[in-house]
């Protein structure tokens, strides 16, 4: 019977075989993880604190995060994608940097993320690593609300940006002078402006079912991660962290954990 490594107790017996089955059709892969698996303080844990709890807890959430991992992996594969571009050194320092962030976190959502950011690290031809292990701090710091509240802001660009683009085409067309239908531009532009502020007031309102002091904490916190701007702080009077929107790095960091 084939071993990931020496002394990880519970992912032996619970996923052997599956582990045996993958380790067949992805040697580098992983031979990588047995690797890191091997060398992180967990698998001592189990070793020493066989019957504890603790030590199982961390153990379980392991090998739910690996499980994920083979899942997009096979994801990837049945997509036609090649192993060319694996690089085991680069693979191991970001499992690595994983799996000290895995067997603190509870949220299966959480897990999803960093399995799904692990297998894609393999098929990027260009590998940034700061980039990289700043999108995993941020999967570690945040919660889950703070994550809907930005996923709200990114669908409230998706709608927005094609109202903003025709009122500045419109607004292109009015000043040059060469438009017979200034009246009927203008009166467009009216409405898109009315159903932009609709649009933006709507979300202001929005208590995404928590309280005030809470949801104004995460929205800052989102700001000062640089997730969220606050694109009011120019208009007179207004409120600070009123009227937000998606950065584009925020846009980057859902495309790495939810594949926009």
């Amino acid at each position: 019977m084939k071993k990931i490594v020496e002394n990880t107790g519970e992912f032996i017996v619970k996923y052997n075989e599956k582990f045996s089955e993958f380790e067949d059709k992805y040697p580098n892969v992983s031979s990588s993880i047995r690797s890191v698996v091997g060398i992180f303080p967990v698998g001592t844990l189990i070793t020493e604190l066989a019957v504890d709890n603790y030590s199982r807890r961390k153990q379980t959430r392991i090998n739910k995060f690996i499980e994920y991992f083979i899942q997009n992996l096979e994801k990837h594969s049945s997509e036609g994608k090649t192993f060319e571009n694996f690089d085991n050194e680069d693979f191991e320092d970001i499992f690595e940097g994983i799996l000290f962030r895995v067997h603190r976190i509870k949220s299966e959502e959480k897990k999803q993320y960093f399995a799904k950011i692990l297998a894609e690290t393999i098929f990027l031809e260009n590998k940034n690593h700061d980039f990289i292990e700043t999108f995993l701090d941020l999967i570690e710091r945040l919660n889950s609300k703070q994550i809907e509240i930005l996923n709200h802001y990114y669908k409230q660009k998706i709608v927005m940006e094609p109202i903003s683009f025709e009122i500045k085409e419109n607004k292109k067309r009015i000043k040059s002078n060469n438009e017979s239908n200034f009246e009927i531009l203008k009166e467009r532009n009216k409405k898109l402006q009315e159903k932009a502020v609709k649009i933006a007031q709507d979300t202001i309102d929005k208590d995404f079912n928590i309280d005030n002091i809470s949801l104004a904490y995460h929205k800052q916190d989102l700001v000062s991660k640089s997730l969220l701007q606050d694109i009011g702080m120019d208009a007179l009077g207004a409120q600070p962290y009123l009227y937000l929107e998606i950065t584009d790095f925020g846009k980057i960091f859902l495309k790495y954990i939810r594949g926009y």
